[in-house]
């Protein structure tokens, strides 16, 4: 999904039926940078994860990122 990602939220697509906010076309640098940040840390922590153990110390951060997207750039449920 990191590669993927930003080409999902093209120009214009804010116009359509989405649970993203104005930030994902407002500031689109700084959201392509969160992509490539879970990109990048995705690949370190494949390189971590050897087994039960690692995959728990590793997770946390790794999903604070994902956490941390969701929070500028998508609506909360209501």
């Amino acid at each position: 999904i990191a590669e993927k990602g930003p080409s999902l939220f093209p120009a214009g697509s804010q116009n359509g039926d989405t649970a993203a906010l104005p930030a994902v076309w407002t500031n689109k640098a700084e959201f392509d940078a969160k992509f490539a940040k879970l990109g990048a840390e995705t690949k370190a922590a494949q390189e971590k994860i050897k087994d039960e153990a690692s995959l728990k110390a590793t997770m946390p951060d790794l999903l604070k990122n994902c956490g941390g997207c969701h929070e500028t750039f998508r609506a909360k449920k209501s």
